[in-house]
Formats: structure tokens, sequence, C-alpha cells
């Protein structure tokens, strides 16, 4: 007999269909933040390095901040997705530590 209490078993049925769900909306989502906020990110870093106020007012300092560290984070999302397809990393211990390194970094940012 199967568990009917359980969480989104009425709107998928299975627990196995639930998940595969979560992960496929949900790799869907940081796709589509990825294809839009890198460059989005890229031209607001441009557009601040260009601007003649640049080096007069703190915002724009802290916004150039702002876009570095989300540029950043969302460049490890192709590796963050292809880990998460697979459930296995492959592409290293040295580049594995260094992306957690660079994580880290980035979330204390």
């Amino acid at each position: 007999m199967e568990n009917i209490l359980q969480f989104g078993y009425f709107l998928y049925g299975k627990q196995e269909n639930y998940k595969i769900l979560t992960k496929l909306f949900g790799n869907l989502a940081c796709l589509i933040a990825a294809f839009v906020g890198v460059p989005a990110n890229l031209i607001v870093i441009k557009r601040i390095i260009q601007s003649k106020d640049f080096q007069k007012s703190a915002s724009y300092l802290i916004i150039l901040n702002l876009a570095v560290a989300d540029f950043l984070f969302l460049s490890g999302t192709p590796l963050l997705l292809y880990n998460s397809i697979l459930d296995s990393w492959n592409f290293g211990l040295f580049l594995c530590k260094a992306f957690l390194s660079g994580n880290a970094v980035n979330y204390l940012n």
C-alpha cells in the first residue's frame, strides 16, 4: 500500500515522479537564470566601468561588486547542472576543490 500522505502524491503520483519533476524544473530554472544572468551582468559591468561617474560614486562600486559576484556564481552553473543531471562529478579533484573554493569565496562576498 502506498503512502498517500506524502507531499506531492496527489499532484504527481509516486515519489519517484515527484523527484524527477523537481529535478527537471530546478535544472530548467538554473539554466534560464544562467542564460539570462550571465549576459545581463556582463552588460552591467561594462556599463559601470565605461561610466564617467564610476569613481565618484560609492553606489556604482556596490552595484559593480554585486554584478561581479553574480556573474561569478552564474558562471559555475553549467558545472552544477552537469553534476545534478548525472549525479556525479567527472571533472577531477582539482576542479572540484577550485569550484567549491570559488563558491565559498563568492558566498562570503
